[in-house]
């Protein structure tokens, strides 16, 4: 692990929870081919501005990116499986690509707690395999926010966006054939 100016490299399979919690300098981190798992907390409240998840991760925990206030972009390659609950909830990620292995999304994954909307204004969708979806995955949303799921896949998704996202929640919800 190298841990100069504010970047941490990551080559271990997998680091304990938490183990950047409230680390304000910490605004670069590069997640190593071959980590497997991003543990509960691990990068919560810290001052990332984007992070790339390589496909070797397949469960990113419970707050692992919370409350990262400064996140603007996160890259998730194809392999992730589960993103837990509160993963990306409480950052400023104006949009988010969800890879077509993801089987699993937790409460209030991407959800802004705030008075203000969620700053996400493009989320796409691309797996057709999600079997558990938590309640307020999105939150309460901007009104301009579009969602593009898989066309096969519309109508399911939305009937479940719309019945878990609570009455904050004004997404344009757009099927699209991959």
């Amino acid at each position: 692990m190298n841990f100069g100016k504010g970047v941490a490299k990551f080559e271990r399979i997998c680091l304990g929870s938490f183990a950047f919690w409230d680390c304000k300098k910490l605004k670069k981190a590069t997640i190593e081919r071959g980590v497997k798992n991003i543990s509960d907390g691990m990068f919560c409240a810290t001052a990332l501005k984007k992070i790339t998840i390589p496909g070797s991760v397949t469960k990113i925990g419970e707050d692992a990116f919370s409350y990262c206030q400064n996140l603007k972009k996160a890259t998730l390659h194809e392999g992730v499986k589960k993103i837990s609950k509160d993963a990306f909830s409480n950052t400023t990620l104006e949009e988010i690509t969800i890879p077509s292995t993801v089987t699993k999304l937790g409460k209030n994954a991407f959800r802004w707690e705030s008075t203000e909307k969620s700053s996400l204004k493009k989320v796409v969708i691309r797996s057709k395999n999600i079997k558990k979806w938590g309640t307020m995955v999105f939150g309460a949303t901007r009104d301009d926010l579009v969602i593009y799921v898989p066309k096969s896949k519309k109508a399911e998704y939305e009937k479940i966006l719309r019945s878990t996202n609570g009455l904050d929640f004004h997404a344009k919800i757009v099927g699209k054939k991959w």
